[in-house]
Order: structure tokens, then sequence, then C-alpha cells
């Protein structure tokens, strides 16, 4: 699907954003679908992001 394309894209682009800079203090978005997905949502305290 399309949509789970976007959304896994869209975690390893932040996973590698956080290798690379560190792990922000919180994230603002546009609020797109890969964004405010439940994957994403639940994905991104697990690595220290509010």
């Amino acid at each position: 699907m399309e949509d789970e394309k976007a959304l896994t894209e869209a975690i390893v682009a932040l996973a590698e954003l956080m290798v690379l800079r560190g792990v922000p203090d919180h994230i603002r978005s546009d609020n797109g679908p890969e964004f405010t997905a439940r994957a994403v949502r639940e994905w991104l305290p697990s690595g220290g992001v509010r």
C-alpha cells in the first residue's frame, strides 16, 4: 500500500536524522498523514520525543 510505504519512509527518515543529529525535544509537523499516523505517534515517544 502507498500509505504504508510513506509511513515506513517517514519513520526511517526520522530515525536516520536522530542518529545523525540526536533526539529532538519535540517535533513540529504539517500534520500530514505520515506524521499523524498512529504508528508514528507511538514510535516517537519510544525514542524520547514528545
